[in-house]
């Protein structure tokens, strides 16, 4: 079954290469969609993919990057959209 969810990735995670780092992760498991730096110092995700990938999406930004310090993760069902590609916003 195919999801599309909006994540929230709060803590330490702005400067410190976690958009790249989630660019990656989702490409690899074949996820479409975005990521952002928030005004607020969060990060946002928009993803759309399997419930499968979706959770080890998840699971990885738990992990993050050497240099972050992953405090949070939210997420909420959103409005399936279609996307071409994962990119950084």
């Amino acid at each position: 079954m195919i999801e599309t969810r909006k994540l929230v990735v709060a803590g330490i995670v702005q400067g410190v290469w976690f958009r790249k780092f989630v660019s990656d992760t989702a490409n690899h498991l074949g996820i479409r969609g975005w990521v952002r730096n928030a005004e607020d110092g969060t990060v946002e995700i928009l993803a759309t993919g399997s419930v499968e990938s979706l959770e080890k999406l998840e699971s990885q930004l738990w992990r993050g990057t050497p240099s972050s310090d992953v405090r949070s993760v939210r997420w909420e069902p959103a409005q399936e959209k279609v996307f071409d590609r994962f990119y950084v916003r």
